[in-house]
């Protein structure tokens, strides 16, 4: 009986693996789709994860407890994806934009903002916030675009001054 007692005590219970299984099916059901790649790839780590603890059938509960909280911690943490659709709109009216109308000065702040815009829309890891600073930065410098001078009205009052000058 004590030889008993003593293996009896010596086994240890399987974990409980079923808030971990609810977790795992809650990240395979995200629509990865609608978050950013970065986020998506830091949960799918930690889906692997937990889905190799919970293969496991030594784990113990303090492994099988940790994988649950870094995956559920990974799925709150995804990150949606930027709506990037006004931002596209202004990039499309700033590049018909003809900027041998404009200034030089004032084409450089512009084709800064352009470009600020154009990596902002590209980045699929982007955030909101982000993208609409972009696209009011973009609209602010579009709008303070400086004509050049007609230079045909300077031309003509060169003659007249030529012209008053002979006189």
């Amino acid at each position: 009986i004590t030889a008993l007692k003593t293996a009896f005590s010596a086994l240890e219970l399987r974990a409980n693996t079923i808030a971990l299984n609810d977790a795992i099916e809650k990240a395979e059901n995200v629509k990865k789709d609608t978050y950013t790649p970065n986020s998506v790839e830091e949960m799918e780590v930690a889906l692997t994860n937990a889905m190799n603890v919970y293969a496991d059938k030594n784990a113990t509960q303090d492994v099988v407890d940790a994988a649950e909280t870094e995956l559920l911690s990974k799925i709150t943490a995804l990150t949606k994806r930027a709506n990037t659709t006004l931002l596209k709109e202004e990039l499309d009216k700033a590049e018909a934009i003809n900027k041998e109308l404009y200034t030089p000065s004032s084409v450089t702040l512009f084709e800064e903002a352009l470009t600020n815009a154009k990596n902002v829309y590209e980045d699929k890891n982007t955030n909101q916030e982000s993208v609409d600073q972009a696209k009011q930065e973009l609209i602010d410098k579009m709008s303070t675009l400086e004509k050049r001078a007609d230079i045909t009205d300077i031309e003509k009052e060169m003659v007249k001054a030529e012209a008053i000058k002979k006189e």
